[in-house]
Order: C-alpha cells, then structure tokens, then sequence
C-alpha cells in the first residue's frame, strides 16, 4: 500500500478513438520512416530486450575499440517516492 497509485478510468468510446487515432498516426509515421533508428518502444519487432542487446554491442564495441566507457544508472522510482503528494501550500493569515 505504500506504493499505491490510483487507476484512471476511461470511458470505452474514449478508449477506442485513442485505439483509432493511435494506430493511424502509428502508420503514417511508419510509412514516412519517421522513427529514429535508436526508437525501441511502440513499434513492431522492437522492444525492451531488443534496446538492451544494441546497447550491449555499442558498449563492447567502445571497450574493444579502446574507447573509456562511463555508465549511469539512475533509479526514478524512488525519487517518486520521496515527492510529496499532499498539498504543501502555507495557510496564511488574512490581516
């Protein structure tokens, strides 16, 4: 419960224009080939894993090449966490 995010209900029509209007621009961009090469999330035959195994392969490339390789990891989650969520806005007094 610590970490519990309320769920936004939408109505079905709703749901079924996005479905429309995100599958057209989808294809429209496909078409034009408007994707970056690097574009990994929402298209066919890429995903996750896929963003992963590229960037593996850039790093080994860079180490065999002799290149210096630095790697960030930042974790968003918990500096979510720590936002606070109630109104923090001062009352004041009306002199």
């Amino acid at each position: 419960m610590s970490n519990y995010r309320p769920v936004a209900l939408t109505s079905i029509p709703c749901k079924m224009l996005e479905r429309i209007i995100r599958s057209s621009l989808v294809e429209d961009i496909e078409v034009n080939n408007l994707f970056s090469k690097h574009q990994h999330g929402f298209t066919k035959k890429r995903a996750c894993l896929t963003n992963l195994f590229e960037t593996i392969e850039e790093w080994t490339e860079a180490i065999e090449n002799g290149y210096g390789l630095d790697i960030l990891f930042l974790d968003y989650q918990k500096a979510f966490d720590t936002v606070p969520h109630h109104n923090t806005h001062r009352k004041t007094a009306l002199v």
